[in-house]
């Protein structure tokens, strides 16, 4: 089983069975980089696509800064409502004070890219992380993935794949279709829908892989 056939696995049918006219895009939301967000040093210009791989440094981390985002199209939750970067005031949201953020990474457009941004996979093998010591990975997709040759992104998949309790310290629990919580926002936009989700830690950070219909 290669990483295609893994991914396929994970969306519960073969890549090549999803609509090709489709747009598919990796959202994130974690509460670090929301504290941490200054709207008025960012781009909120427009972003080509571009494969996820050429904003990845490699290094062994499930961490956000080997992805590169796009404010223009990522989602900020003001009072009012979720607004888009590209129709918001920078001063508005500074004005915001901690303002939740739902970024967009910046991928190719096709559901292979999302899903390897997802997985930090992008530059594998560069960048693949050991299955953590004692970490128990969820049954069904301990045995699902036992089918992956190669041990080390074996390993680095069914890393994302834990149970909930030990999702809170290592990895990530994979959560299907359910993006819940602040991700609820990018999941509600017409045309939306969630192929795959992540959740990490105590509810500190998601991601979700979404198909985007015109």
């Amino acid at each position: 089983m290669n990483l295609t056939d893994a991914f396929g696995v994970l969306l519960g049918r073969p890549l090549d069975t999803f609509d090709p006219a489709a747009t598919y895009a990796l959202y994130h939301w974690d509460d670090m980089s929301s504290d941490e967000f200054d709207p008025e040093e960012a781009d909120f210009g427009p972003v080509p696509p571009a494969p996820a791989a050429e904003a990845d440094g490699g290094d062994a981390l499930l961490s956000l800064e080997r992805w590169r985002f796009d404010h223009a199209r990522s989602l900020f939750r003001l009072d009012g409502g979720p607004v888009l970067g590209a129709d918001a005031d920078p001063a508005e949201l500074a004005a915001a004070g901690y303002l939740p953020v739902v970024h967009r990474v910046v991928t190719d457009g096709t559901l292979l890219d999302a899903m390897k941004a997802a997985t930090w996979t992008m530059s594998a093998p560069e960048g693949l992380v050991p299955l953590p010591r004692r970490a128990v990975v969820e049954p069904r997709w301990a045995e699902a993935l036992s089918g992956v040759g190669d041990a080390a992104l074996r390993e680095h998949l069914m890393t994302l794949c834990l149970t909930p309790h030990w999702a809170r310290s290592d990895g990530a629990w994979f959560a299907g279709t359910d993006p819940s919580g602040d991700l609820r926002p990018a999941a509600d936009l017409p045309g939306h829908e969630v192929l795959a989700a992540w959740h990490f830690g105590e509810g500190q950070a998601a991601s979700a892989v979404m198909s985007i219909r015109s």
